[in-house]
């Protein structure tokens, strides 16, 4: 189910007009990013994040977990993703869930497994470094912000 949603997750996004400038303008190392390969690594990661909202339940999406979304927020800051971008997605996401849970599944444990993957997508958002205090001058890097958030915990 992860890859199909991903591919269907980026057939949605990459239509977009400037995500596609995004794609080919501001990649980390301002090299070109071409739709076909770059499409391929977006969904392949875009697979594995849906993989890591089911696996950081066996941690209860613990520090690490949390960790590896600042980590996104980060690679995003890099490409110049803009913020609005990356929130309104969730909402894309949520649909391909659903329309996938209730094809895959019936009765109440469709609610329920809704209910708590959206709960996990409201956890990711606010992982993002832009929820963070931690977003001033000269601090940057995930290795920083992990800190910080190991900070807050106590």
């Amino acid at each position: 189910m992860a890859a199909e949603i991903a591919r269907e997750f980026y057939d949605w996004q990459l239509p977009v007009q400037p995500l596609r400038w995004l794609s080919s303008r501001t990649s980390p190392r301002r090299t070109k990013c071409r739709s076909p390969p770059c499409a391929s690594n977006w969904r392949a990661s875009q697979a594995g994040y849906i993989h890591r909202i089911f696996s950081g339940a066996v941690q209860n999406w613990g520090v690490a977990y949390f960790e590896d979304r600042l980590n996104v927020g980060w690679i995003h800051d890099q490409i110049n993703l803009p913020f609005k971008w990356y929130i309104g997605s969730y909402t894309e996401m949520q649909r391909l869930f659903r329309i996938h849970l209730h094809r895959d599944f019936k009765g109440a444990i469709v609610a329920q497994a809704e209910e708590a993957i959206f709960k996990v997508f409201n956890y990711d958002m606010r992982g993002h470094r832009r929820f963070l205090p931690a977003q001033h001058a000269g601090i940057d890097g995930p290795q920083r912000r992990s800190h910080r958030a190991s900070q807050r915990r106590g």
